[in-house]
Order: structure tokens, then sequence, then C-alpha cells
């Protein structure tokens, strides 16, 4: 068998050079697909690691084209100005990457966003590499933003200056109102069980195996829903990105940071980082749904997390991933391992006890339509006991809470004022300090 892998490993690095110039012909991105995609492969073969074959991230992508000198007195533009508040930059992370202007025109995006107004022109003079910036940090930080799509479109001078902005809403932003509703009441159900749970991991556990049971991957979802935390929660039907949406926005409604992700996984991906009480972990709820290990993608260092997963964008200015007390708590078979990190046992006394949800599938079709066994699983079935010095596990209280309709629908979310206010269950939270 050694031989066999040997030689196998053999055949495989003759097909990577041969993709390296193939690549090298069709351009660097080709190359930088192809050698991920074998690299995963071979890294999956040896290891006899099971490497799901999930992705279907669409970048944020903008069409640009220029305008005359002459035209520029005629641009459309909504007149809405972002409203230049103070940023949790711990919540909003990419905001923090940005230059002066690219913050002052991501606050304009995210104000225009919630008036609904697709079409507006940069209330400071930005660079085109600067406002494309600036959109992929709206998107990648507010996930209660449903109704926007990756793709949008520009103008810019010669000088290379953006002169106007034209954002895409998806068919949610038509019947706004009953969307967020049903938005609203799917994050809710699960954000209520989570609360009532005492720490932040078994908060992230619940709300992680809740996700896997609602939705399931599909790659045939519209691409103007695919990419949304709508297409998950609501629709029950999804890709990488609308777990990694999903998962972001119900953390962020617990007050748990999380930051959204994208990178190369065998092609373009996307999953989540989190930030427990003693580091940062990276997970994957896409491929934990399509193993046998509901955990085996879970709660990683970058060590062993990096075989398969690769950063690219602005993603790889997130912090490095260099937890180990949450690593491999659930030990279930397929769970990655790395020879230098031994698994650990929680912070309090001990690796907890767990039970695996009833990950029930769902062929749904339309929104809020979901089966009866694709039901949110109760928060005493998936908590983890966490012993105390006793040794006695609390006890969590049994059952949903029937989903709450919020009052306010206006796209700004629950709150009054302010961009980025979420758009769920929960109470608002204003993004000052």
């Amino acid at each position: 068998m050694k031989y066999l892998r040997r030689l196998v490993s053999a055949f495989f690095v003759t097909l990577a050079v041969l993709a390296l110039a193939v690549g090298l012909y069709f351009g660097v991105p080709a190359v930088r697909s192809c050698v991920n995609q074998l690299y995963t492969t071979i890294y999956g073969f040896i290891s006899g690691t099971d490497i799901p074959d999930r992705g279907g991230l669409i970048q944020v992508d903008g069409d640009g084209s220029l305008i005359d000198s002459g035209d520029l007195d005629s641009l459309d533009d909504s007149g809405i100005t972002g409203d230049n508040a103070s940023v949790d930059t711990e919540k909003y992370v990419y905001y923090s990457l940005l230059t002066s202007d690219g913050q002052t025109v991501y606050q304009q995006i995210c104000a225009n966003i919630e008036a609904m107004e697709t079409t507006f022109i940069p209330e400071t003079d930005i660079s085109v590499s600067e406002m494309q910036d600036a959109i992929e940090s709206v998107f990648n930080d507010h996930p209660e933003y449903f109704w926007i799509e990756t793709a949008y479109s520009y103008r810019y001078t010669s000088n290379d200056v953006c002169v106007q902005i034209t954002l895409c809403f998806n068919e949610t932003a038509d019947d706004f109102t009953t969307a967020k509703t049903a938005f609203d009441s799917a994050a809710e159900e699960i954000i209520s069980c989570a609360e009532t749970l005492e720490s932040d991991y078994e908060k992230e556990k619940y709300v992680h195996d809740a996700v896997i049971a609602l939705a399931d991957y599909d790659e045939s979802v519209s691409d103007s829903y695919s990419q949304s935390a709508y297409s998950a929660l609501v629709m029950g039907r999804t890709v990488c990105a609308g777990y990694a949406r999903a998962f972001q926005y119900i953390m962020q409604e617990l007050d748990i940071t999380t930051y959204y992700c994208v990178g190369y996984a065998g092609g373009d991906h996307a999953w989540n980082i989190v930030e427990l009480s003693d580091g940062y972990y990276n997970v994957d709820l896409t491929w934990d749904d399509a193993t046998s290990s509901t955990y085996a993608w879970f709660n990683l260092p970058d060590s062993v997390f990096g075989r398969t997963h690769t950063r690219t964008d602005l993603s790889v200015q997130l912090p490095s991933c260099e937890g180990t007390a949450y690593y491999n708590l659930e030990d279930t078979e397929g769970a990655q391992t790395t020879s230098d990190t031994q698994p650990s046992q929680t912070p309090d006394s001990g690796t907890p006890s767990t039970q695996t949800p009833d990950n029930g599938s769902s062929d749904l079709t339309a929104p809020n339509s979901h089966s009866s066994d694709d039901t949110v699983p109760d928060a005493e079935e998936t908590t983890p006991a966490q012993p105390d010095a006793g040794g006695t596990a609390p006890t969590q209280p049994d059952g949903n809470p029937s989903p709450q309709t919020p009052s306010d629908d206006r796209p700004s979310g629950a709150g009054s004022g302010g961009f980025g206010q979420p758009g769920g269950g929960g109470a608002a939270q204003t993004p000052g300090n």
C-alpha cells in the first residue's frame, strides 16, 4: 500500500507540473486554481481525509465603463451620503482595512443599501481600486444585507477616479417587508435558543448545528440568492457563501466576533473565522455538512486548516487562527488532526460530551416553506455538557420558542438610523464604540 501511495503521488505531481505549464500559458489565475485543486486532491489521498467537493463562491465583481468628461454633469445620484458614525472595527473588521476615503464610501454604500437606492455618486474622490475594496468590505462585513448581489457597475474617469456606483438588488427587494419578516423569523428561532446557553463555545456549536440542519447544499440555487444568508435561513438551499453568511449573521447577533473569509479550497470558497476565549478558529459549515463527521472542519487552527484552505483578497489580512483550547473537542471520527497539536480539553475541566443533531435534508424551492423534518434542533439536544468543579453539568431550557416578527420593516434593521444595524432578531446593535 505504501508503494501504491508513492506511485499515485508521483502521478499527481506530474499532473501538477503539466497544470503549471498550462496555467502559465493561459494566465496566473489558472495556475493558482489548478495547483490548489491538485494539492487538495493529493493531500486528501495521502492523508486519507475526506475532502468535500463543495464551494460555489461568486466573487464580488464590478463592471466598469469609462465616462467622457462632458457627461459628468448628467450622472444619476440618490443624494444619500454616509453618516460618518464611529464604527465597531472589531465587529466590522473589513472596514478597518480601508483607507480614509474607502471608509467614507463604505458608509455611503451602507446608507444607500438601507435606503434601497441603487445608484449614487461617491461623496469623495476615490480611486477605482479603493472603491472596489469598499464594496467588497461592505459585502463581507454585513450578512444582514441579504438583498444585495455580488455584481455591481461603476463609471470612472480617465484619471481612474470612480464617479458613479450602481448596486444590484435581488428579487427580495421587490417585496422587502415579506422577505425581511421571513429572514428575521428564521434567524430569531436559532438566536433565541442559542441565547439560553452559557459559553460562547456552546452557542457557536449550537448555531453551527442549527444552520447545517436547516440548509442543504444546492448549486442550482440562483446566483441572485445563493451568496446570501437568506438562501440558507429562508430557502433552505444554498452554497458555501450562504452557509458562511448565515452563520456570521447569527453569531454577530449573539455578540460573538465572527468574520466572513474567502479563498481557495479546491475552488473559490467561503468559510468563517470565530473568536473564542483563547484566540481565533476556522469553521467551515459547508464542508461539515458534506462529511460523515459533522465537526471535521470545526474550530481548526491554521496549522491544520491551511492544508486545504488558502485565504485570498482582503481576507488575507484577517487575524491568524492559532487557538487550541477548543480544537478537536468533539472527538468525532474524521476530525482533522496534526502531529504537533493534540486534542485539548476545555478551559474548565475536561472534554464535553456532544450529541449530533438530526440534519434533515430539504428539497425546498420556495422561500419560508421548510418541511416539518427540517426544524432547528433544541438547544438541549446539541449543547455539550460543560462540567463544573463538582462534576455536575448545567442543564438548559427545553424546546424552541415561537418565531418573533420584528415591528420595524425598514431595510436598516431593528433599530433606527445608522448603517450596519442587524436586520434579524435580537436587540439592534449600533456600530458605534
